[in-house]
C-alpha cells in the first residue's frame, strides 16, 4: 500500500505535531529538518537529531532509527536534501519526512533523488510524507500524495489549490483552529 501524505498549512497550524502523532511507533524515521523545530527533537519523539551528513549514514545502518537531520546553515540544502534523500533510498524501508518542503522542492528547484523517492520510493518500503505552508509550489510532488492534510491557510493561492482537491469543506480553512485539519485520503489515483 502506497502512503504518501501531504500535510499543508499557515506556520504554528500542527502540521509537524500531526506528523508526529501520525508516525506513531514507527521504527524506522528519517525526518529532514530545515527549521530547526523543537518538536522533532524533543524526547517524547525519541529521535536522534543529526548535524553531520556521515553521522547519518553510520545510523541508518542500524536495524531501527528516528533521525532527524538538520541541514547545515549557510550551505547549499538542495545538496544537503540530496545527501539524505540518497541514503533514505540505500536502506529502504521508512517513513521519510520533509518538514518545510516547500524550501526544498519547486520554485525552480527540483532535487532529482527526491522525484525519485516521491515517484518509485514505493518500490523500496519508502513513505514519503511531507509538510509545507506553500502546495502551489509542488507541483511535482503533490501528484503522487495519496493523504492530504489541510490546516488552516489564508493564501488564496493556497485555498484555491485545496479547494480543488478537497471541494465545499475549503471554506472551513480560513476559520481551523490551531491543531485542527480536514483530511482527504485518496486525494489522487493510486499508482
Amino acid at each position: 500500500m502506497i502512503d504518501q501524505r501531504l500535510y499543508v498549512g499557515a506556520g504554528t497550524m500542527g502540521k509537524s505535531y500531526a506528523m508526529r502523532k501520525h508516525i506513531g511507533k514507527a521504527p524506522r524515521v528519517m525526518v529532514f529538518d530545515p527549521n530547526y523545530e523543537t518538536g522533532w527533537g524533543a524526547p517524547g519523539f525519541g529521535a536522534q537529531v543529526v548535524y553531520d551528513p556521515l553521522e547519518l549514514v553510520e545510523l541508518v545502518a542500524c536495524k531501527t532509527f528516528r533521525l532527524v537531520f538538520r541541514p547545515e546553515m549557510g550551505k547549499n540544502i538542495i545538496d544537503q536534501v540530496e545527501y539524505f534523500n540518497q541514503a533514505a533510498w540505500a536502506v529502504g524501508n521508512l517513513t521519510l519526512v520533509w518538514d518545510e518542503v516547500h524550501k526544498i522542492f519547486g520554485k525552480g528547484r527540483h532535487p532529482e533523488v527526491g522525484l525519485h523517492l516521491v515517484n518509485a520510493g514505493r518500490h523500496r518500503g519508502v513513505k514519503v510524507w511531507a509538510a509545507t505552508r506553500r502546495p502551489t509550489w509542488l507541483r511535482d510532488i503533490t501528484a503522487s500524495m495519496t493523504s492530504l492534510y489541510a490546516f488552516r491557510v489564508a493564501e488564496p493561492d493556497d485555498v484555491n489549490w485545496l479547494a480543488k482537491r478537497i471541494g465545499p469543506k475549503a471554506a472551513q480553512l480560513s476559520d481551523l483552529a490551531p491543531w485542527h485539519f480536514i483530511q482527504k485520503a485518496r486525494f489522487c489515483k493510486p499508482v
